[in-house]
């Protein structure tokens, strides 16, 4: 009897394992399905696409950005299923042929394109051709340290809840702020405005707080509705932002300076920025789709800015800049790219712009240029 009952017990476990296993197949199989569907010309995106929607309800509760947002990027997403597709030539994995494959075996920063504050892009020619390299202006470090901040709580919050097992989102924030003041000495290591850091103390607790307050309300509204999840479940329900700092752009002629945040479930990229809004901005979201795509093979649809600026009640205010990364949003960033990589190229000096704003960090050296000829 025990014989037997050890062998009914392990048909069982045999039969849970086929089952499993079938069940593994199906998703992979179904996964697979749907991406060769998606990628067949004259396939009919707009249902797929609201089934996706209907998938992704739960995860639309945005990280990062905050819940009320989850709306706008159904918008979006339903707009993108009605509108004409993205060229495929313009998507990122498309870099060996043109128009995205360069027309130079060179490559510049995206920063030196989407800066935006020339108009003929001399920038460009000063910096890889004459050699001169930029100060770091005030808004470019406040960008950073914004960046850094982000990356460091998202990848702490991460690392404690695969070190130490699931936990509720109120003790993760005691542990992440445990962190707060050997991330802000790292900083303060790794540059050389420290001054310009002890200015920043202020808002830099305040951007460090939110970002933790998202991430405690991220974890125990997952907790909440899954109180059984497992740890790797819940770091990818509750924080599914992959943290990009190091693109490798070559390919595509282009060298990364800046972070960028993927939410993949929603075809979507994250910069993060502080002070006023300005459009070449976006320039360098389209930039992020680019990589992403070339790297992970997966379209990226949405563009999103997030701008912190000091004010408001609780001293710090967010503004969010949302989009579509369509077919003349791609073709103007590859455009500019092709001009860039031209001046460099060609090592020709493009000229003083009609006009030369203040901030631009080359603003010094083309206007003392001009009083010396």
């Amino acid at each position: 009897m025990k014989h037997d009952a050890r062998k009914t017990s392990r048909e069982g476990e045999n039969r849970c394992l086929q089952s499993e296993s079938l069940i593994y197949n199906i998703i992979v199989n179904s996964v697979m399905t749907v991406r060769a569907l998606w990628s067949r010309p004259g396939v009919d995106r707009r249902s797929m696409v609201l089934e996706s929607k209907e998938v992704y309800e739960e995860d639309l509760s945005v990280r990062l950005l905050p819940t009320h947002l989850k709306h706008r990027f159904q918008r979006r997403l339903s707009s993108y299923s009605g509108a004409s597709e993205v060229d495929e030539r313009l998507r990122g994995w498309a870099w060996s042929v043109r128009p995205l494959k360069p027309p130079y075996d060179i490559s510049v920063p995206v920063s030196a394109i989407t800066q935006g504050y020339c108009g003929n892009m001399r920038n460009v020619f000063i910096r890889h051709v004459m050699g001169v390299e930029p100060g770091t202006t005030g808004r470019e470090y406040d960008d950073y340290v914004f960046n850094y901040l982000v990356t460091e709580a998202y990848c702490h919050a991460k690392k404690e809840i695969y070190c130490r097992g699931v936990m509720s989102g109120t003790e993760l924030k005691s542990i992440m702020d445990s962190y707060y003041n050997s991330v802000v000495e790292a900083l303060r290591s790794l540059g050389e405005n420290v001054v310009d850091l002890k200015e920043r103390l202020g808002w830099m607790r305040m951007v460090w707080g939110m970002i933790t307050d998202q991430i405690e309300t991220a974890v125990d509204t997952v907790l909440a509705g899954q109180p059984h999840i497992g740890t790797d479940e819940l770091v990818n329900a509750a924080l599914p932002i992959i943290i990009s700092n190091r693109f490798v752009g070559e390919r595509l002629g282009l060298a990364n300076s800046f972070s960028s945040y993927i939410w993949m479930p929603e075809r979507t990229v994250i910069n993060l920025r502080m002070g006023r809004r300005l459009r070449f901005h976006r320039l360098a979201t389209v930039a992020s789709a680019f990589f992403a795509e070339c790297i992970y093979e997966q379209p990226i649809d949405v563009g999103c800015i997030l701008y912190a600026n000091l004010g408001g009640t609780d001293g710090l205010e967010l503004e969010y800049d949302i989009f579509s990364i369509d077919d003349s949003a791609r073709r103007e960033m590859i455009d500019l790219r092709d001009q860039a990589l031209q001046i460099v190229h060609l090592r020709k000096d493009p000229g003083i712009a009609d006009f030369c704003p203040p901030e631009c960090p080359y603003y010094h050296v083309c206007h003392e240029s001009t009083k010396n000829g």
